[in-house]
């Protein structure tokens, strides 16, 4: 099926809902909240509650538009580019780290472990893919062991290892995740998303598995 057909009898506008039974998720999980675009344009948007980013100018949807079902999203995107924490993460080169709580200390927890890795310090040499061959690290390990085999096959240099879930992310009110040339999040997410806390980690894989 090519969606660039031209054929009024069958669907060719999709969203999250004919793939996932998000509301039927939300419902077992009060904590997982979904709301679809046209919601958070209404809700937050079009109320004057969005900011560019970093400053107190309120912006309004592209031609205060609130229904993109369809559409061509490129104004869009460009405007929630605006609004939001666009962080720039490449799965290549970082683990996205997030910290067992919003304390400061949990973020320079995650700091200091990887420097201790990364030079030495920790007791162990810098982690290999090798190492890890038939033989992974359990689930329930340490935060630095667990670190160890997640920073092994990253390419940044140093605690470029670690990309930070922390205090400007964490109080942003809107997080946009930009695809384009430069930033694309094709990945496995359980190579790429590193939770401090052990037990958060098995939640989030079970929970998407």
């Amino acid at each position: 099926w090519n969606l660039e057909e031209e054929d009024d009898s069958q669907k060719s506008v999709f969203g999250f809902n004919d793939f996932f039974h998000l509301d039927a998720i939300s419902v077992e999980h009060k904590g997982f909240k979904v709301i679809t675009m046209e919601e958070f344009l209404v809700r937050e948007a079009m109320q004057g509650k969005m900011v560019e980013y970093g400053t107190d100018t309120t912006l309004y949807p592209p031609n205060k538009q609130t229904s993109w079902d369809g559409a061509h999203t490129k104004p869009l995107f460009d405007y929630l580019r605006k609004i939001g924490n666009t962080p720039h993460w490449e799965p290549w080169d970082c683990a996205l780290a997030i910290p067992s709580s919003t304390e400061p200390d949990a973020v320079e927890e995650l700091k200091t472990t990887l420097q201790s890795i990364m030079d030495g310090s920790y007791g162990k040499p810098k982690p290999t893919l090798q190492e890890f061959n038939s033989n992974p690290t359990p689930v329930d390990a340490p935060m630095a062991e667990r670190m160890r085999e997640m920073v092994a096959d990253k390419q940044g240099e140093g605690d470029k290892r670690l990309c930070l879930y922390d205090k400007p992310l964490q109080e942003a009110k809107l997080i946009h995740i930009k695809s384009d040339d430069e930033t694309r999040l094709l990945t496995h997410f359980y190579a790429f998303i590193f939770f401090a806390d052990w037990k958060q980690d098995l939640w989030s894989k079970r929970f998407v598995r």
